[in-house]
């Protein structure tokens, strides 16, 4: 429970909670997912295309409703890295 992998884990999923419009977030570990734009499968698509567009890797998941998904890449992520990360997600979910 106090591991690297969970301390990433709780980071990343107490910043979620904080966006508004957000379901989830849901996972453990370095699986996170979350359902934004009320899981409209369009707006997800577009959402996702939007955080690759600006650098940062996520998945979709599921359809009904869709939900975006990150796999974050612990062994090698730095705590610079991650607030990096952090500045591009937020503005774009708060955006959408």
């Amino acid at each position: 429970p106090d591991g690297r992998i969970m301390k990433w884990h709780k980071w990343i999923t107490k910043r979620l909670k904080k966006i508004n419009g957000i379901e989830g977030p849901f996972g453990i570990g370095a699986m996170v997912a979350f359902t934004p734009c009320g899981g409209d499968p369009k707006k997800v698509n577009k959402l996702v295309k939007r955080l690759f567009d600006r650098g940062v890797m996520c998945f979709i998941a599921g359809s009904n409703p869709m939900r975006i998904r990150f796999l974050l890449p612990i062994g090698g992520l730095t705590d610079q890295q991650m607030e990096d990360a952090w500045e591009i997600i937020e503005p774009t979910l708060e955006e959408a």
